[in-house]
């Protein structure tokens, strides 16, 4: 793959109140890897953490857009590009990234796959409350039969958050597809995985950043950018149903 260049420094003219600058990491950029690390071990699920190596691996197959506040990192936006085939094809996370690699990387493919989006204001996740083996066969069974209604709900934060609109266009991202046993380590979202799709993109589509700057939302639209810019025609975020469990809880609770 070519390596992609560095973006030229923000911020817009829109962003410098916030002092938010967004650019795409290259690969050697170690000690970035290493603040991406503990950013990403630090609020995603420890069953989803990182080693310092995998930043390293989605720099160079890959995209990883970082923002910047005061110098200090505070999001980034990991992305892997597919072609349709592809992308069609990836019914796991490990499909989808190739065991975190990006090797699977296609740079001549029409959709944009965002799957691993850290944000440090984000809360700090509490730890699955996990269930004897009896009631975990019979929570995963009522998963099976709620996650579309679930899906499709609005309830969910991490869903929710593609679902908002983004850079200037009207509406946010839809459901796409819905993954059983796509990252069975992934206990709050069940096992499952969610494809966002967002609205579809064009040459010469203006994307502008939404006000007020989050750095999360702030990074998905650099990406809209990229895409606009380099002939992408989908983003499809590889998502997750983040507060699944926690709703099924609830029920079995009730």
């Amino acid at each position: 793959m070519a390596l992609p260049q560095k973006s030229e420094t923000l911020p817009l003219t829109e962003s410098r109140e916030s002092q938010l600058v967004t650019r795409i990491l290259e690969k050697g950029e170690t000690d970035l890897f290493k603040k991406i690390t503990e950013l990403h071990n630090r609020y995603w699920p420890k069953e989803l953490g990182i080693t310092h190596d995998i930043p390293s691996q989605w720099a160079q197959n890959g995209l990883v857009f970082a923002a910047f506040q005061d110098k200090n990192l505070i999001a980034t936006l990991a992305c892997n590009r597919m072609s349709s085939d592809q992308f069609e094809s990836a019914t796991t996370y490990r499909n989808a990234t190739d065991e975190n690699t990006l090797n699977n990387f296609n740079d001549r493919g029409s959709i944009l796959v965002p799957f691993a989006v850290t944000v440090s204001t984000t809360k700090i996740p509490e730890p699955p409350r996990l269930l004897s083996d009896p009631l975990e066969i019979m929570l995963h069974g009522i998963a099976e039969i709620l996650i579309d209604n679930y899906a499709y709900s609005h309830r969910d934060y991490v869903l929710r958050f593609h679902e908002d609109p983004k850079g200037g266009l009207s509406h946010g991202a839809h459901v796409g597809k819905i993954l059983p046993y796509s990252r069975l380590e992934d206990y709050n979202a069940m096992g499952f995985n969610i494809t966002m799709e967002y609205q579809k993109l064009s040459p010469g589509m203006v994307i502008r950043h939404t006000e007020p700057f989050k750095p999360a939302r702030f990074v998905i639209e650099e990406a809209m950018m990229y895409a606009v810019n380099h002939g992408i025609s989908h983003i499809i975020a590889f998502s997750r149903p983040g507060g699944f469990r926690n709703y099924l809880l609830e029920i079995h609770q009730g």
